[in-house]
């Protein structure tokens, strides 16, 4: 059988009945000290910082309404250990979630001017919204895209929202508008069975539509 030497994290560690080979036990011997006390301080802080928890946790729970917002606070600040703002936040993005609104549609009014066309999102009718809440995890921001017809154009108009300021989301992408095509419109209240809905509600646009098929 071949010898095979005995490696430790990558390098050869060999018995020659030196000195040095003692040596080398006496360093591993203090520095497997100075580890664990590093250990035993991390610990003691890490308690400290738990019994402080506990204590905020008790402070709260003696508030007089305990509500749904707190309930879902405390379990964040307690069991996930999110700091204490960060679970004031996420709980309220929770009930909003729970309950949220049926539509964001009038949240937010913008005017501008766009392919020599004024769209204003208060004189145009609104028609659907997309609401994405893929930010929601970790802000309190929705992607929000709603669909308006104004005359015979269809636009959409894109943006985030804050919903604690209740107001476009400040540090991120500036409002949208886009103007849509007809044809793509259609697909889209159709996708969303909305289109005998928009037939009644816009019977002339829908006409128009047909007769330039």
């Amino acid at each position: 059988m071949k010898a095979k030497p005995y490696e430790c994290f990558g390098c050869e560690l060999e018995f020659t009945g030196s000195q040095e080979n003692w040596d080398y036990i006496s360093e591993a011997l203090a520095k497997h000290k100075i580890d664990a006390e590093k250990e035993l301080d991390f610990a003691k802080a890490e308690y400290a910082k738990s019994v402080e928890r506990e204590e905020r946790v008790k402070l709260l729970m003696t508030e007089r309404e305990h509500s749904e917002h707190l309930f879902y606070k405390i379990h964040l600040f307690l069991t996930q250990y999110f700091e204490e703002a960060d679970a004031e936040r996420l709980a309220t993005n929770i009930i909003f979630l729970r309950n949220p609104p049926q539509s964001l549609h009038g949240m937010v009014h913008r005017t501008i001017k766009k392919e020599g066309l004024t769209l204003s999102t208060k004189k145009a009718s609104y028609l659907f919204d997309d609401i994405s809440d893929h930010l929601m995890h970790c802000k309190s921001v929705l992607w929000v895209s709603i669909c308006y017809l104004q005359d015979y154009t269809f636009f959409m108009f894109s943006y985030y929202y804050d919903i604690i300021e209740k107001r476009i989301a400040k540090g991120y992408t500036k409002p949208l508008f886009s103007i849509v095509d007809t044809d793509k419109a259609i697909r889209m209240l159709k996708t969303r069975r909305l289109l005998n809905k928009f037939k009644k509600s816009h019977p002339a646009v829908y006409a128009a539509y047909l007769m330039d098929k």
